[in-house]
């Protein structure tokens, strides 16, 4: 398994969405749409750029490198890893994200990306991966969602340095996020991911500042590392309600 070539794919005259169908042998389109809802782009004259651009960067040997690296580190699982071109357009510059899933992981990534930059978004996702592999049980409740990303922070923070923690995470002071948990969140961790709240907490919409749930999932972490005095690898298993 590990890192797809998907610069190969450039050379067959499919698409991108097409290819990917076909490697996981899948014939319902659900899961092109996810991947385009978190920051997948379409196959266009841009797409081919950005992935000329990897190509001449050898970004897929780096990553085969960070893939066997941390796969050794987390003793994660032997997943298709796929780098992508991300979204963007003239008015819009692309930026990374991704999306992990218990048996895959997809990396979209701009045209300019740093060697670090492409390392915390690797370790973000994968350690998603690994964390869906170890867990025992249900993973559907806000409280899963924000320990889940507040875990994959935590772990880009270790491993990359804070600089590489995405700026909404080190937004709030403290007593602000302390504030924040108990009005906005803490009656709320129960609710299924199903729920119309659960992404206006995650991301931070109406009422919640924008991506306030990544943030209030980075402090629970933080603290409860600290508490420990043990980093997020030791945590893989840790049930949700842990750590409150």
């Amino acid at each position: 398994m590990s890192i797809v070539r998907t610069d190969k794919w450039m050379e067959t005259g499919l698409s991108v969405e097409e290819q990917i169908l076909t490697y996981l042998e899948m014939r319902d389109a659900s899961l092109i749409r996810e991947l385009r809802k978190n920051g997948m782009a379409s196959f266009n004259r841009q797409a081919e750029q950005v992935f000329n651009q990897m190509k001449k960067k050898e970004q897929w040997q780096k990553l085969n490198e960070l893939f066997d690296c941390y796969r050794k580190r987390m003793k994660g699982p032997d997943v298709p890893v796929f780098m992508l071109p991300s979204r963007g357009n003239l008015l819009v510059a692309a930026k990374k994200s991704g999306v992990a899933f218990k048996n895959m992981v997809f990396l979209f990534i701009p045209n300019q990306i740093s060697d670090t930059e492409l390392e915390a978004l690797f370790v973000h996702e994968y350690h998603h991966t690994c964390r869906l592999h170890k867990l025992k049980g249900e993973n559907d409740t806000l409280l899963d969602t924000l320990i889940m990303e507040g875990l994959a922070e935590k772990a880009v923070a270790e491993f990359c340095g804070e600089a590489y923690l995405a700026p909404w995470i080190t937004g709030f002071e403290d007593k602000q996020m302390e504030s924040l948990i108990e009005t906005s969140y803490k009656a709320h961790f129960s609710i299924k991911k199903s729920s119309s709240q659960h992404d206006d907490l995650v991301y931070g919409l109406r009422s919640v500042p924008r991506m306030a749930g990544y943030a209030v999932g980075y402090h629970l972490v933080d603290q409860y590392c600290r508490k420990k005095k043990s980093m997020t690898v030791k945590m893989l298993a840790t049930p949700s309600n842990d750590f409150i």
